[in-house]
């Protein structure tokens, strides 16, 4: 499988730091949505540790969350380390 699609199910950040956790296992993965939850900075956080060692996904949209600065941060930092990320979405955040 590579893409999963988890738009719109209401998730938070409890449902994000489980899809981090499993996130390394799914190493075919390129695109992963994340559309229109309730993914806060925790969420948008653990979401960034998962990435940034990840050398296969190449697109996240997290628009539509309820991620604020220190979220974002946590993503741009994973970016930092991360070079096969190429489509980020994160509009219509908080």
């Amino acid at each position: 499988m590579t893409e999963l699609n988890f738009n719109r199910l209401n998730w938070g950040d409890d449902e994000a730091v489980q899809l981090a956790v499993v996130l390394p296992l799914c190493a075919k993965l390129t695109t992963l949505q994340l559309v229109g939850n309730q993914v806060g900075d925790k969420g948008a956080a653990a979401l960034a540790g998962a990435i940034k060692g990840n050398g296969v996904l190449t697109t996240l949209f997290l628009d539509g969350n309820k991620s604020g600065d220190a979220g974002a941060a946590a993503i741009a930092a994973a970016l930092r380390v991360n070079s096969a990320l190429k489509t980020l979405r994160l509009d219509g955040n908080k």
